[in-house]
């Protein structure tokens, strides 16, 4: 049968001349989007909103599409700077950080995690945007169709318009990004660039010539600091709200060059095409970097070889003729080339775009969806590129970071059967032969926030194709002897000496050593969790537990900001905790030397008494100080209790059975001593003699037992629908030490208050001389996941 495609672009215009090009190359066109609904819909390529897609039959490689799935470094404004920062500390030698406006991340996830106030964020960033410029843009990060933009002078920050902007919005990441001033104008207007690029498979980048210039509806004037928005927000969705908004003020880039070299502007340049190509060519080399870090970023940007996708990039040229990049917009509209000038530039730029991403032909389909095993390319890059003679390219692979060109950029093309007018900037090998990558993609599907809540821990089963598992475990760590005796017991397992991370399929070690890509990717299992910050940050999880309405499981734990050197800081700190005259534990790293510092103040004057005598601390965190009960009280003594829990998967939760009391004295002379003991060791021993606080923990046994099972079934119940604090993966597992506080209800039965908790396998005092336990927790882990047959004894 002829290809079929279904065309749903939102703008008219442009689904006709799509189904004009689609038919003039021999393919069914049908715009019945009730075919997408079927089990094995008879379609070989979607263009329409990601909403449409049927995207389990794309990442099966059973269709096409013209999105890509991954694409948030790309299309999200703040994971974009992000990946470019990263991108130009990993590569000093590149220029893309030079080409992007002064702009700084809003993140109000963050800021509520770390107790940090947003108007006091903002006025602390505010001090160093006065060096950069008077005007800022306020944008979200997922915004589009100049939806949530907003112009800011630098007065305005952290003012109350603002922050309602903010605390209002759905938005939770913003950008303030400086405003491109003074900007070249065109007949006194400020106007921004809409260029086009596009991405093929995996991976190539074209750039087209036919840019627009899109000036403001209003005059670029300023009065009394006073600013008109449709005079800076250029954006077409804003000016098409202008009282006076007609169509078809936009231009192409040449024709601007053009009245720009009759008015003798650009003295520099002896003819239009030579100030175009001067702007082409500045272009081309941004976008090509932009695209060539996202190599550093797969999770952000996962090209797949079947799909391709057209990128509105959003660009803007200052008084000086500097090019700025601002943004980089999925899905844009057409509706920009609208008039008798840019209709026939659109119809050019599909041509171009059909001819380049179609390759004659439908889809090749695999019979059964992607199956096999990963196979990576294993063409040099030297090879591929002199198989490939038609590309020319800026940066091309762009990792390892160096320039090569076969011949220069230029909005003539490269010949070799390249389009005249639209050069390839970009481009790299694939990564993965044919449709290997896809497994790959739904890997890191599985184990990213889109992970399937229903995915069960038995599908599991062993990360060997031998039958055997290798496993490594780190050497010199607290537990390593006990752990690699117990698991060579077990036949299925084969433990190696050193990592080769090409065999091995099971690796216990300290978080920071683990091979994150590989554990991402499905490849191995690991003792650690990837996302785990809610879970071991004290001030995260007290909040996860507020939110979930379980926060008398904690005491209240807060983190505070605090300087010293400010006149009102008394004051402030007594705001801040407000009628909480409470004592209080305080733990904070000395401003000045830098070692940590914990006590216990028993009120808010003891509390800033405590910070002037130690230099303040910009930063402290606060919990609650528990007073021990009557029943429970000695002098200088405190109690504390300490059960390991076992999370396996996502998710089977084991706690130990057998909890550990720690008591620990304090003598005149600030010298410190620990009793530790096993509850089960009260309770089958006589230990009258030893006091009347053991006996009463004898007595509390089972309650105490049953109260530490349901405070840790409830903290991971808070946690279950918090992906972005915990994230239970299928291949991974990880010891987990909670600390405990004992209280009394107003019955006199013991309440747990949970204080914190720590990673067991990373710190050596929390289950201090329990090996064997973790050991044991390590046999149970794995035969969870399906890697040993035999099942082990809970303990």
């Amino acid at each position: 049968r002829m290809p079929r495609v279904i065309l749903l672009p939102t703008w008219w215009n442009a689904r006709k001349m799509l189904r004009e090009q689609f038919e003039k190359r021999g393919w069914e066109v049908t715009e019945d989007s009730s075919l997408l609904d079927s089990a094995e819909p008879a379609v070989d390529l979607t263009w329409c909103s990601g909403r449409d897609v049927p995207w389990h039959l794309v990442l099966e490689g059973k269709m096409r599409s013209s999105l890509y799935y991954l694409k948030t470094c790309i299309n999200r404004k703040a994971d974009m700077h992000r990946m470019i920062e990263k991108y130009a500390r990993k590569f000093p030698g590149s220029q893309i950080m030079s080409a992007i406006p002064r702009t700084h991340i809003v993140d109000l996830v963050e800021l509520q995690e770390e107790e940090e106030e947003l108007c006091d964020h903002l006025e602390n960033i505010k001090h160093e945007l006065e060096k950069d410029g008077n005007l800022w843009v306020l944008k979200a990060s997922d915004s589009n169709r100049g939806q949530d933009v907003h112009l800011f002078s630098l007065d305005e920050i952290a003012k109350p318009k603002m922050m309602d902007i903010l605390k209002s919005s759905q938005s939770n990441v913003w950008l303030l990004q400086r405003c491109i001033d003074p900007p070249m104008l065109y007949r006194d207007r400020k106007f921004h660039l809409r260029v086009l690029a596009v991405a093929k498979g995996d991976l190539e980048v074209r750039v087209h010539k036919n840019i627009v210039v899109i000036p403001a509806h209003s005059q670029y004037t300023k009065r009394d600091g006073m600013v008109d928005r449709y005079a800076f927000l250029t954006n077409h969705c804003i000016q098409s709200t202008h009282d006076d908004f007609s169509k078809g003020k936009s231009l192409l880039l040449q024709d601007f060059c053009k009245e720009l070299i009759d008015e003798g502007k650009m003295a520099g340049f002896a003819s239009a095409d030579d100030l175009f190509q001067h702007f082409f060519k500045k272009i081309c080399d941004i976008i090509s970097e932009v695209f060539a870090s996202s190599k550093l970023c797969p999770a952000g940007f996962f090209p797949l070889p079947h799909c391709f996708e057209i990128f509105g990039c959003d660009m803007m040229i200052d008084e000086s003729g500097q090019v700025w990049l601002l943004e980089i917009n999925s899905d844009p509209s057409f509706a920009l080339y609208e008039g008798e000038k840019l209709e026939p530039k659109l119809k050019e730029i599909i041509e171009d775009v059909l001819d380049f991403v179609l390759d004659g032909g439908a889809a090749s389909k695999h019979q059964d969806g992607v199956s096999g095993d990963e196979v990576c390319n294993d063409k040099t890059w030297s090879s591929w590129w002199t198989e490939n003679s038609n590309l020319t390219s800026v940066y091309v692979a762009g990792f390892p970071f160096y320039k090569r060109e076969k011949q220069n950029v230029t909005a003539q093309g490269g010949g070799g059967g390249e389009r005249e007018g639209f050069p390839c900037v970009h481009a790299r090998p694939p990564k993965y032969e044919g449709f290997a990558g896809l497994k790959v993609l739904r890997s890191l599907l599985r184990t990213s926030a889109l992970v399937n809540k229903e995915c069960k821990t038995s599908t599991i089963t062993s990360f060997s194709k031998t039958g055997k598992s290798t496993c490594f475990v780190q050497k010199f760590t607290w537990f390593s002897e006990e752990v690699t005796r117990t698991l060579s017991n077990h036949q299925e397992i084969c433990m190696r000496e050193e990592l080769q991370f090409e065999t091995t399929s099971i690796q216990i070690c300290f978080y920071r050593d683990v091979t994150w890509d590989k554990v991402l990717k499905g490849q191995m299992l690991s003792n650690h969790y990837h996302m785990r910050r809610g879970l071991l940050g004290r001030v995260n999880l007290f909040l996860l537990l507020d939110a979930a309405e379980q926060q008398d499981l904690m005491p209240v734990t807060l983190r505070l900001k605090v300087d010293v050197t400010r006149d009102d800081w008394k004051q402030h700190l007594a705001d801040l905790l407000g009628s909480r005259d409470v004592a209080w534990r305080v733990q904070c790293m000395h401003e000045t030397d830098g070692y940590k510092i914990t006590s216990v103040c028993s009120c808010t004057e003891e509390l800033i008494s405590f910070l002037k005598d130690n230099g303040g601390s910009k930063s402290i965190v606060l919990q609650q100080y528990l007073t021990p009960p009557p029943q429970l009280q000695a002098p200088n003594e405190t109690l504390s209790i300490k059960v390991a829990v076992l999370a396996v998967g996502n998710l089977q939760i084991y706690i130990q059975q057998d909890p550990t009391i720690c008591i620990k004295r304090v003598d005149g002379e600030k010298n410190t001593c620990q009793d530790t003991f096993c509850l089960q060791s009260l309770e089958t021993h006589e230990s009258s003699s030893r006091g009347p606080i053991y006996d009463l923990l004898r007595s509390w046994g089972q309650v105490i037992r049953r109260e530490l099972s349901l405070c840790v079934e409830k903290v991971f119940d808070a946690l279950s629908n918090k992906r972005t604090q915990f994230l239970a993966m299928p291949n991974c597992f990880e010891l987990f030490c909670f600390t405990f506080a004992l209280s009394v209800d107003r019955e006199g039965k013991p309440c747990p208050r949970l204080l914190k908790v720590e990673s067991a396998m990373e710190v050596q005092d929390v289950l201090q001389g329990q090996q064997q336990l973790v050991a044991t927790a390590v046999e149970l882990a794995l035969s969870g996941l399906g890697v040993l047959s035999s099942t082990c004894e809970t303990q």
